[in-house]
C-alpha cells in the first residue's frame, strides 16, 4: 500500500504487496499447523514447507517454484499458418492472418493456489473420471498414451471379432 492508502500498482509495489502477502499467509498457517488445526499433508502444498522436529524449512527443487514466483500471466498471438492454403500464404497480409490467442499461466503469482487446488482435486477427479474409457487426463502425454490403448484394444477385438466369424452361404 501507499501512504494515500491506495494499492501501489508499479511492479515494485505489486512484488512488495505479494510478498507481504506471501509471508502473511505463511506465517498464519505455520500458527494453525503448530496448534494441530492443519495436517502434516497439507502444510507442504499450502505453504512450500516440511516441519521436522518443530523447525520448519522451505522446500528446494521443482516444486518450490510454485512459493517464490510473483510474474503475472500474459498472452501472445500464435499464427494459424496451417489454416491457409500455400498459395494464400504467400500473399496474405500478415493483419488478415487468422491468429489464436494463447495464455500462459503457468509459474506465475496464483500458481501456489493452483498447486494446492490440485493436490486436493486431482485424486477426486481421478476417481470421478474411473470408467471405460478413463475420461480423466491428466496432460497430453497420458491422453495420448490412453488413446494408444484404446486403438491396440480396438484392434484386438476387432480380429477375435473376425475370427469367430462365420459365413454360411
Amino acid at each position: 500500500m501507499s501512504v494515500d492508502g491506495k494499492l501501489d500498482v508499479s511492479v515494485d509495489g505489486s512484488d512488495t504487496y505479494l510478498e507481504k502477502v506471501r509471508k502473511d499467509c505463511n506465517e498464519l498457517v505455520v500458527k494453525l499447523h503448530a496448534i494441530g488445526e492443519l495436517k502434516d499433508e497439507l502444510l507442504l502444498p499450502m505453504t512450500g514447507m516440511k516441519c521436522k522436529n518443530n523447525a520448519y524449512r522451505k522446500v528446494n527443487g521443482a516444486s518450490a517454484k510454485y512459493f517464490r514466483c510473483n510474474t503475472p500471466a500474459y498472452a501472445y498471438p500464435l499464427f494459424k499458418t496451417h489454416k491457409l492454403t500455400p498459395e494464400n500464404l504467400l500473399n496474405v497480409d500478415i493483419k488478415e492472418m487468422p491468429v489464436g490467442l494463447l495464455q500462459s499461466a503457468g509459474n506465475i503469482s496464483t500458481s501456489r493456489i493452483t498447486a494446492f487446488l490440485e493436490f486436493i482435486l486431482k485424486p477426486i477427479s481421478a476417481e470421478f473420471c474411473k470408467n471405460c474409457p478413463n475420461e480423466f487426463c491428466q496432460d497430453s502425454r497420458q491422453y495420448i498414451g490412453d488413446l494408444l490403448m484404446w486403438k491396440e484394444r480396438l484392434t484386438k477385438n476387432l480380429k477375435l471379432q473376425s475370427k469367430n466369424q462365420c459365413f454360411t452361404l
